[in-house]
């Protein structure tokens, strides 16, 4: 008899949380947070794809491990720039 079979979606709800949380910040009128707390969620999907087994992390596995960090983190600290130089004063 073998153990519960992980499930084929595994961790990406992880992402998927943290994006529908920064569009409802930034939904709420808080642009720079929302934006930051969906960097954050892609961060974390990046750290999770790096230390958990494929088995774990399910959906989040695209390519190799490091192509899918580094593009996990690329977007990351691509929107973080992007949300942090964004000119939000008035005209």
């Amino acid at each position: 008899m073998t153990g519960p079979r992980p499930s084929p979606l595994g961790l990406w709800w992880v992402l998927g949380a943290g994006i529908v949380t920064g569009l409802v910040v930034v939904g709420a009128g808080g642009l720079r947070l929302g934006g930051y707390v969906m960097a954050a969620a892609f961060a974390l999907a990046g750290v999770l794809r790096l230390v958990l087994p494929r088995s774990v992390v399910g959906a989040l596995v695209v390519r190799s491990r490091g192509y899918d960090v580094v593009a996990l983190w690329g977007v990351a600290i691509a929107l973080a720039v992007v949300v942090t130089t964004v000119d939000l004063g008035p005209r």
